[in-house]
């Protein structure tokens, strides 16, 4: 049973997309019994006026006869449930049929049972609707699907028809754009802070006098350096030695006596200094 009212419900939305005026595909229980199912529609559905009415006629062309239950199916883009009343006629009496929302516009009405539920071979039955559509109900077009069932909930037949919803009391409808594709969203990565080099060392300030000093082996601020210093006692030693190297030039003179002069001095004429005898 569960199986063959969700088919039913989906080969209704196709009805309704549809929005044909032509007889559907029969399932396999009406082929056997060969069920015909007629729609009459008003001329337009009228917004917040009068309700206009609907007729389902169903015939049976087969032997057998079932108990005949009927029911619409109703589609108006941005309709609700509270927006659309359905009356059947019942008893010489219109009787409030109970509807529910099916989501996206489409309103499905409870099952309604003929005056006289019988329905044999060669004969028909008819169940009159009256469709209201409350002020501010969205404009469009009115998709409408009548189905016949037997009183166990089998599907005989279904048709489907579709009219204008107009008035000055008509609301609007803007469907809601398709949300985007969900993506994941990328994390923030964390980007390293950017590492300044570091600056190259920046050479103290060179002393010229600190230099010079350097190059001379001294200390600044000292005069000349230790280099003249040297030089000066070289200088002093060479000095020395020249003057032992005349000493003893002299003392090898002294092997030899001078003739002195009547004054004391040699024959030269310079005086003579006489030194000791040195012992060997």
């Amino acid at each position: 049973m569960a199986v063959r009212r969700t088919a039913a419900q989906v080969a209704m939305v196709l009805l309704l997309s549809a929005g044909t005026v032509l007889p559907v595909a029969a399932p396999a229980y009406a082929q056997d019994d060969q069920v015909r199912v007629q729609l009459g529609l008003p001329g337009r559905f009228t917004v917040g006026e009068k309700a206009a009415g609907v007729t389902v006629k169903v015939s049976k062309r087969s032997d057998g006869c079932v108990s005949l239950r009927t029911g619409l199916a109703i589609r108006l883009p941005g309709a609700t449930v509270d927006q659309v009343a359905v009356q059947a006629r019942i008893d010489d009496d219109w009787v409030p049929v109970p509807i529910a929302d099916n989501g996206d516009g489409l309103l499905v009405t409870d099952r309604t049972a003929p005056e006289n539920d019988e329905l044999c071979k060669g004969k028909s039955r008819s169940v009159r609707y009256q469709v209201a559509l409350r002020a501010g109900t969205p404009a469009g077009t009115v998709n409408v699907v009548a189905e016949a069932y037997t009183a166990g909930g089998d599907l005989l037949n279904r048709t489907a028809g579709s009219k204008k919803a107009t008035g000055r009391l008509a609301g609007s409808y803007a469907p809601a754009p398709p949300s985007p594709t969900g993506e994941p969203t990328p994390e923030p990565t964390e980007v390293p802070a950017a590492v300044s080099p570091s600056p190259p060392p920046v050479a103290a300030p060179v002393d010229p006098d600190l230099v010079a000093a350097a190059g001379s082996g001294g200390d600044p601020g000292q005069g000349p350096g230790i280099g003249v210093g040297v030089l000066a006692v070289g200088l002093g030693m060479v000095a020395v030695g020249v003057a032992l190297l005349v000493l003893l030039v002299r003392r090898g003179r002294g092997g030899r006596p001078a003739t002195p002069g009547a004054d004391g001095t040699d024959a030269a004429g310079s005086a003579t200094m006489l030194l000791p005898r040195i012992q060997r």
